[in-house]
């Protein structure tokens, strides 16, 4: 493999012979001085070699920088042929890889995009037209009654499957916009009104009002989910609790139940997890799903003491 050296070693070594050859003759008239020239003229030799060298480098490191926001226009031909022609060529390569692979990436994306529209349509034809139909019928019928759960059940469980299906593609655009815990929780309570007064129970919320960034209808979402679990295993009594740490805006559900058990903790966000203490009408994703909300907006959903869910969100805009 034949080695070409780039301009900036060449002009190094034109330099160095050219001092080496000055600082000899001097050195035979009048060897202090002969000595003095052939040492500065290495140091500044030496100097511009870095210079350059840094410089190329430099272009080198801004190319795969623009490389990793996704930017495929930079002209690497402009670059001298030389020491890194190899490494150069080598980076032209792999960013025609790259941009040929976004590009099918971005088509795969749209396909599947349009593939789950058409699902989530054929789906809810048919599942629209037995609510109707149920609503036809003698409310009183045990059948009709146990029919219409039967569906609303498979209405949620598709609209689930196809929301997980959506996060995993990565196909939700989520919005990052300035909010506080005081409005976001207020929607929730206001939400879940209904069932909390069906099933007995007091919502208590601690804290103060504190900033956050989100997609407010996801993120509701997500919070909604765990207000299910919490509605469900609570006796008297659900507290919402929220805190600021300067870097992230918490907020943290729990409830008076029974601490969750140890054998279920390590699996909870797992998708169509069954636990101990079930629910009936569970099929095992909300948790999953919100978890998988809250780190694609880049916040997180974890659990910490006996049946705490803390939810983080950054103080920063996501970019």
């Amino acid at each position: 493999m034949s080695h070409t050296f780039d301009k900036a070693v060449i002009v190094l070594i034109r330099n160095l012979i050219i001092t080496s050859v000055i600082s000899l003759i001097t050195f035979f008239f009048i060897p202090l001085l002969g000595l003095l020239i052939g040492a500065l003229g290495y140091l500044v030799s030496f100097w511009y070699y870095l210079k350059k060298r840094s410089e190329s480098i430099q272009k080198l490191l801004t190319f795969l920088q623009k490389l990793n926001r996704g930017d495929y226009h930079y002209n690497l031909a402009a670059y001298d042929e030389g020491e890194l022609q190899t490494l150069q060529a080598e980076l032209h390569k792999t960013m025609i890889l790259l941009k040929n692979a976004n590009y099918d990436l971005m088509n795969q994306k749209l396909f599947l995009q349009t593939s789950l529209e058409n699902i989530s349509h054929q789906l809810k034809t048919p599942i629209t037209s037995l609510l109707i139909l149920n609503e036809l019928q003698d409310p009183e019928d045990p059948l009709v009654s146990k029919s219409k759960t039967q569906v609303e059940r498979l209405e949620n469980l598709t609209k689930s499957l196809l929301h997980i299906a959506k996060l995993d593609a990565k196909l939700i655009e989520f919005k990052d916009e300035p909010y506080s815990t005081h409005h976001l929780l207020e929607q929730l309570k206001t939400v879940n009104a209904p069932s909390l007064s069906d099933n007995n129970l007091n919502l208590h919320i601690i804290g103060n009002d504190y900033p956050l960034h989100c997609d407010v209808q996801h993120t509701l979402e997500a919070l909604n989910n765990v207000m299910t679990n919490k509605i469900y295993y609570a006796q008297s009594q659900i507290t919402i609790h929220t805190s600021y740490t300067g870097l992230r805006t918490l907020i943290k559900i729990s409830d008076d139940g029974e601490a969750i058990h140890s054998t279920d903790r390590d699996h909870l966000f797992e998708r169509f997890y069954s636990g101990q203490n079930k629910r009936p009408d569970s099929i095992g994703i909300g948790l999953s799903i919100a978890q998988e909300t809250m780190k694609q907006m880049g916040g997180n959903l974890s659990l910490e003491d006996d049946n705490t869910f803390v939810f983080s969100f950054p103080n920063t805009p996501q970019l």
